[in-house]
């Protein structure tokens, strides 16, 4: 994906983001939703993990763009929500970040 693709894809995605979370009553002032629209969120969230919900033991799937691939990195990146990642609801990342 070229940059511009990426650029433009990243803000579409907090777009998206950010009317969700207006929708939900989470963003009440022009300000905060600015901050959503205009961060490149992805930018803190190079790598990062998703806690798999099946039965049994805990684990967690480590995700980034070569893994992944780079516009599923990026929607994960910007979703707010959890569930399967083969839904078109991504989940949102946990703050354990790896660098």
């Amino acid at each position: 994906m070229p940059p511009d693709d990426l650029d433009t894809t990243a803000a579409k995605l907090r777009q998206q983001l950010a009317d969700q979370l207006a929708t939900g009553d989470w963003l009440r002032s022009p300000e905060w939703r600015a901050a959503v629209e205009n961060v490149p969120r992805h930018e803190f969230l190079r790598r990062f993990y998703t806690e798999n919900l099946g039965p049994g033991v805990t684990s967690w799937t480590p995700i980034n763009a070569e893994l992944v691939g780079l516009r599923e990195w990026l929607t994960i990146a910007t979703a707010t929500r959890r569930s399967s990642r083969s839904s078109t609801s991504a989940p949102s990342p946990r703050a354990t970040t790896s660098p």
